[in-house]
């Protein structure tokens, strides 16, 4: 006699996994819990044949997802984006006004076509002309690093 039947979750639970995994319980808690709380379903052969090709083009997915994310992040790191702005004096290169996350934005688009949303950018602040650092997080695990350059507007 089998002591646990094969079960594909249906939602998240806090003991047994995450939606979409394939787990061995006990029987009476698949039939009395598990179950009739539609918390899970039973894992015959068809349905964990199913589970397992959903399962492989849900990777599938992710893998081309990272490859097109590492394509982007390639181009934004070649980018180097060089804005004017006035200069209160020639002396000192303090600029007049800030530098928005808007200009940024969309000098990165013209540069490379990517569009980038203002909570990707982190941005130092910057009051005097020369080169900064900006970084771009473009998911949560990878990020990119562009050359922002400020030059006066008289040169």
């Amino acid at each position: 006699m089998a002591k646990g039947i094969n079960i594909i979750l249906k939602q998240n639970h806090k003991t047994l996994g995450k939606s979409g995994e394939l787990k061995t319980v006990a029987k009476g808690f698949a039939r009395n819990y598990l179950i009739p709380q539609n918390i899970a379903e039973v894992g015959t052969k068809g349905r964990i044949k199913h589970y397992m090709m959903l399962k492989s083009i849900e990777n599938k997915k992710l893998e081309e997802k990272e490859l097109n994310t590492i394509k982007i992040q390639k181009n934004l790191e070649q980018v180097k984006i060089k804005l004017r702005k006035k200069v209160s004096n020639q002396k000192s290169e303090n600029i007049f006004g800030s530098i928005t996350d808007k200009e940024i934005i969309e000098q990165i688009f013209h540069a490379t076509g990517i569009e980038i949303e203002k909570k990707q950018l982190s941005i130092p602040n910057i009051k005097n002309v020369g080169s900064y650092q900006i970084q771009v997080n473009i998911t949560n695990n990878i990020q990119a690093n562009l050359t922002l350059q400020i030059l006066p507007e008289t040169i």
